[in-house]
């Protein structure tokens, strides 16, 4: 199949480059949230398909489980000049993300850095068992579906996504792979993914989670590969507010967007930022 034919590669294309010009999110989950259907694969070579595809260089740096690590590798990416891909591996099993975690100050970060990145031409691929099990405010961002088949295994379904003009509820429309309709299914995996550093990278993130009994990629994979250190969580939230009013900022948002953006008084935002 030739992806540069079909409708998907088309709306993709024209959501980055087009007048929208922005980043975009895919979320890639499983027919009855199905174990094993390739869904890192799937990341991996659309992710790889991409990158070649904007001349971005794909590395390991690029692909977490870790919600903490994805975080900080979003904000190191480049700005509008450059589109660059970022992986986000099990969002949900690796303790982000979750719906059930909907109040988690993990989880709002993640759907503000989603929202604020207007700036940015970041492509994110997220991976977890089903859309469903996401945090609301994540789904809400999310562009695309890539719905992995449980037969044959190497499919997907694409779909847009949407939502509906009288209310929040959220909407999908299946693509064709071609243009007479006949097929909706996309093919991925050749050359084998699993020759890939960075698939290989996340094999080894998800052998060490397993590994450390803990479940939670965020102290599990601390970048010293040992246990995270005690952290002060109030101080955490603080620099974390502090980057992103700072980016958004040096972006060129307003004092009062940006405190509306963050729940916090344009008077802090003034304090502490710099102006740029």
């Amino acid at each position: 199949m030739n992806w540069a034919d079909t409708e998907f590669w088309s709306d993709v294309l024209d959501d980055i480059e087009g007048t929208r010009e922005g980043g975009l999110v895919f979320i890639i989950d499983a027919q009855d949230a199905r174990k094993g259907v390739a869904k890192t694969s799937a990341a991996v070579f659309v992710a790889r398909l991409f990158s070649d595809y904007f001349g971005w260089e794909l590395t390991k740096e690029d692909a977490h489980l870790s919600g903490q690590a994805y975080k900080n590798r979003f904000t190191d990416h480049p700005g509008s000049d450059q589109v660059s891909c970022l992986i986000w591996d099990e969002a949900v099993g690796a303790g982000s993300g979750d719906s059930r975690r909907s109040m988690s100050e993990n989880n709002r970060v993640l759907g503000q850095l989603l929202q604020m990145e207007r700036q940015k031409r970041v492509l994110h691929f997220i991976t977890l068992p089903d859309w469903s099990f996401l945090d609301v405010r994540l789904q809400k961002m999310a562009d695309y579906r890539l719905w992995c088949l449980r037969q044959p295994i190497g499919m997907f379904q694409a779909y847009e996504i949407g939502t509906q003009f009288n209310g929040s509820e959220l909407r999908l429309r299946s693509y064709p792979t071609s243009s007479n309709g006949d097929s909706r299914r996309f093919g991925f995996g050749n050359p084998t993914v699993s020759e890939d550093p960075v698939y290989k990278h996340l094999s080894a993130q998800k052998d060490t989670l397993l590994s450390s009994g803990d479940f939670d990629a965020n102290s599990a994979l601390a970048a010293d590969g040992g246990e995270a250190e005690p952290v002060d969580h109030e101080e955490e939230r603080r620099q974390e507010r502090i980057e992103i009013a700072q980016r958004l900022r040096n972006d060129g948002e307003t004092l009062i967007d940006i405190g509306e953006a963050l729940d916090m008084s344009q008077t802090w935002v003034h304090n502490n930022t710099e102006n740029p």
